[in-house]
């Protein structure tokens, strides 16, 4: 049963969080806060029509009210849902899965009911009744009456996550129709944020990513859901030519709630100019549950390690009352790094530099501190923002924070209180690793527009028929464009050519999942999922 509860204020403005609990007798029998319209919906168990309930309404500055509600019409027969039992072995509605439903059906009127039929409904998208019918026969008053195998529905196989889906119960005597609703939640595969490690198998040893590299790229995975992810796939996707591999595609099989996997990815890096930060496509899949998450590998990035023995390499800029120089001792790598120089109590020591993050990225770099302990800090800041701080005696420690994309003022500030030191007094930063300005992006969702050129699909997520549009300068020949369609694990399903700027592509065979459409020019191109 639902009773819907609008709360006002004096100028009739919905108030938000405003609690509503509703009793019957001394039992709590639903509780809701509204929300910013100021409604709020109370489910409970049926009851009998004959009972009181007391609804107490209670909020920030508003006085407390309290409502006796009742039935409009004590002498009847009031047939309505009162419980569920599953007939599945792990007692939970999962993707993919047929149930069918033991139901009770309470009488809360004070009138037996007779010759009573109920029909099942639900209006949700994930779900098929296929039994909505069931003879309920007498129900006396405030009586149950239960029924084995009442209904039976299906559940698809790709409805998402701890769907709650809900369902109408109609019951009739043939004179009196009575309707109630009841919820269930619905558990499928889910998958978290893909963690990584990177680790160098032919390289420099400085632990960061170089061209002429052969890297192995350790991605750790989990199922975060509420079911079994069976047969599961990991797949690792980049189209860049200085990225290179043999194997993207890992079988992980079945995958546990709350279990763990890890695939080890071993790539090569061909000559990348400059510096680049390299998109990877990470993909966990299983059937028709797709979680895309991406990962930058920051080949030949910049690196700030002082070793020009001054701050010439970077347009560095200085605050505050102490300062910061270069020094040859003690550095963690090199000859050289930066060193704070002597300075006064409640004074602070500012080193300071704007950079351009063309992508979510990270920085990372080396602190060392002789300070106060929990009073003399060593503080890292972005856009004003504490990312965080050392003090005490402490040796070479390696720090690493994800900055969003745009241009960010980073900032490294000595911070010394008004009373005593400790240590040295000072502190050493070396070896900032920035990320590469230049960012190579695998895929688009819906296809890149630049100046020189766009390619779209539409729409997308496509119904069947995909919708492709091309936009090149004269360069590329009118009869020179080409598409190719891949699957996860790289397996071409669909080619042709593109006659003119638009076309259409029937993709209706295709299962659900995701796909990468690949469009080629003679100069130009483009990824698109």
């Amino acid at each position: 049963n639902r009773i819907p509860v609008t709360v006002k204020d004096e100028n009739g403005n919905g108030v938000y969080n405003f609690e509503c609990r509703l009793f019957k007798g001394d039992e709590l029998i639903a509780l809701a806060s509204t929300d910013a319209n100021g409604e709020a919906e109370l489910c409970f168990a049926a009851v009998n029509n004959t009972d009181v309930l007391d609804l107490y309404i209670t909020g920030m500055n508003g006085w407390p009210q309290h409502l006796e509600l009742g039935f409009d019409n004590a002498n009847c027969a009031h047939v309505l849902f009162d419980n569920y039992a599953l007939n599945d072995p792990d007692g939970q509605v999962d993707f993919g899965e047929s149930q069918t439903l033991n139901v009770g059906f309470r009488n809360v009127g004070n009138l037996a009911a007779n010759n009573v039929t109920a029909t099942l409904s639900c209006d949700a998208p994930y779900i098929t009744v296929t039994q909505g019918s069931a003879t309920i026969g007498t129900v006396d008053s405030h009586a149950t009456v239960s029924l084995d195998n009442a209904f039976s529905f299906n559940v698809s196989d790709d409805v998402p996550d701890q769907t709650i889906v809900t369902f109408i119960l109609t019951c009739t005597n043939g004179n009196e129709t009575w309707e109630s609703l009841f919820d269930m939640t619905v558990n499928a595969p889910d998958y978290g944020r893909i963690l990584t490690q990177l680790e160098e198998v032919d390289g420099d040893g400085n632990g960061h990513a170089d061209s002429g590299e052969t890297l192995t790229l350790h991605f750790t995975g989990k199922n975060t859901g509420h079911s079994l992810s069976p047969n599961t796939v990991f797949g690792v996707y980049c189209s860049a030519p200085e990225i290179l591999f043999d194997q993207n595609t890992f079988i992980i099989g079945d995958l546990a709630i709350d279990d763990t996997f890890t695939v080890d990815f071993t790539l090569s890096i061909a000559e990348a100019r400059n510096a680049q930060a390299f998109e990877l496509i990470l993909a966990t899949y299983s059937g028709h549950y797709v979680v895309m998450d991406s990962y930058f590998l920051n080949v030949n990035s910049e690196m700030e390690d002082f070793e020009t023995g001054d701050f010439s390499k970077y347009d560095w800029q200085f605050e505050g009352q102490g300062g910061w120089e270069i020094v040859s001792h003690g550095p963690y790598e090199g000859l050289y790094c930066a060193h704070t120089t002597s300075m006064g109590h409640s004074s602070h020591a500012d080193m300071s530099l704007d950079y351009d993050f063309a992508c979510d990225n990270e920085i990372s770099f080396y602190v060392r501190t002789s300070t106060e302990t929990g009073y003399d800090f060593l503080v890292f800041y972005v856009d004003g923002e504490r990312y965080g701080r050392w003090s005490g005696q402490t040796g070479w420690t390696y720090i690493s924070f994800m900055i969003p994309e745009g241009t960010h003022h980073l900032t490294w500030s000595y911070e010394k209180d008004g009373g005593a030191t400790g240590g040295q007094d000072c502190v050493w930063v070396d070896n900032i690793v920035l990320p590469p300005m230049e960012v190579v992006l695998d895929v688009h969702e819906d296809g890149p527009s630049t100046s020189s050129g766009s390619f779209t699909v539409y729409p997308n997520p496509t119904n069947g028929i995909l919708g492709i549009s091309v936009r090149l300068p004269q360069c590329d020949s009118p009869t020179a464009k080409t598409y190719r369609i891949t699957n996860l694990m790289g397996q071409t399903l669909l080619t042709g050519q593109i006659i003119g700027q638009t076309q259409q592509i029937d993709v209706s065979n295709l299962p659900k999942g995701m796909y990468f459409i690949t469009f080629a020019g003679e100069t130009h191109k483009f990824v698109v999922r």
